[in-house]
């Protein structure tokens, strides 16, 4: 199911669904950001609360959400941060009636626990991109260009890249429908109602502050769940934070390249998505093709309707 694209004036209406916002210069340079793009943004009550680590308690954060997917005069969502507590809210979000509504949510890391929820309760095409005081507050060209044209233009874009932005761990042409997200909190979804992932899928996923051998665990969970067999291909952002200095990342590097070492399916890795300051934005639910002769990923279908 896709949400309508976004047109000149849409309204954005900005959740805290994960944790409480630390930094509000960031966060009122991102909605400034977003406003010099042509949106009116409206904010959630309760964004500014805080309970323990989270921006207000677990029944606050969904009704929030809940509101602005059932508020008519909102066209979109975005999410103010990541950090932790999303998953928390599954069980409180009201899934009917966010189907009926279909309205474009965006953000990522945390927020990946939203987007499988969405995807797998709803088939809701979710956008894992930039957040207001996380991406928005400093744009950057794949921050701008990508979200533009996905959700504003409703293009189909290909994106070729750079071979320092295109490692390739097993070479092929793969396509699939887009999943994924932060690796932790997919992990942290195995075995629950809320992440089914669907045969012939393309894998994305990213972290931050996680170390070669928490990667290499993460990983080994999903091949023994059997992941790595419903897929097609696997796509690898950025590894970054503490536990993933240059060294560590080439580690990082060395595990990702164990665990695809047979070739079955397509893998590349150092894709400019994750926790860096220039992010593309990636629409959950959508077809793509992924080829590693080309170094490029060509979108199959619009994101938005």
């Amino acid at each position: 199911m896709k949400p309508r694209r976004f047109m000149p004036g849409s309204r954005l209406g900005v959740v805290a669904p994960s944790g409480a916002i630390d930094c509000m210069r960031d966060f009122k340079t991102g909605l400034a950001n977003l406003t010099k793009m042509g949106f009116d943004t409206v904010v959630s009550d309760g964004a500014f609360d805080r309970w323990m680590h989270m921006a207000g308690s677990d029944r606050s954060r969904a009704e929030s959400v809940n509101r602005m997917f059932a508020d008519p005069s909102i066209d979109g969502i975005i999410c103010a941060r990541g950090g932790a507590g999303a998953s928390r809210i599954l069980d409180l979000l009201d899934y009917d009636m966010i189907r009926r509504k279909s309205k474009p949510f965006i953000g990522f890391s945390d927020i990946t626990a939203l987007h499988l929820a969405l995807w797998t309760k709803c088939k809701l095409v979710c956008y894992s991109g930039a957040m207001v005081a996380k991406g928005w507050h400093k744009p950057r060209r794949h921050t701008r260009e990508t979200f533009r044209a996905l959700l504003v233009e409703a293009d189909r874009p290909r994106w070729a890249f750079r071979p320092s932005e295109f490692n390739i761990v097993s070479s092929g042409i793969a396509e699939g429908r887009l999943i994924g997200g932060n690796l932790a909190v997919l992990c942290g979804l195995l075995g629950t109602p809320y992440f089914k992932i669907d045969y012939g899928s393309m894998l994305f996923l990213e972290d931050v502050d996680e170390g070669p051998g928490r990667i290499d665990r993460m990983l080994t969970q999903l091949r023994l769940a059997g992941i790595f067999k419903s897929v097609h291909g696997v796509l690898f952002g950025r590894f970054t934070g503490q536990g993933a200095q240059r060294s560590s990342r080439d580690r990082i590097q060395d595990v990702i390249n164990d665990h695809f070492r047979r070739g079955d399916i397509p893998v590349v890795s150092n894709l400019p998505f994750g926790h860096i300051p220039d992010m593309l934005t990636i629409p959950i639910g959508v077809r793509a093709r992924l080829d590693t002769r080309s170094k490029s990923i060509e979108f199959l279908e619009k994101a938005v309707r």
